[in-house]
């Protein structure tokens, strides 16, 4: 494969990653909050 290629291969697999990263950890964040909400001030988990 020629250089060129291998730089798209590496962007495409590094955005690929971050995003999945980025979902990862905003779906353990909000879980996290609305446990703490729960704890703290007795709110539903679904408001």
């Amino acid at each position: 494969m020629n250089p060129l290629m291998w730089i798209l291969v590496i962007i495409g697999g590094l955005a690929g990653a971050g995003s999945t990263l980025y979902i990862l950890i905003s779906f353990i964040a909000v879980v996290a909050f609305k446990i703490y909400r729960k704890c703290k001030y007795h709110m539903s988990f679904y408001d």
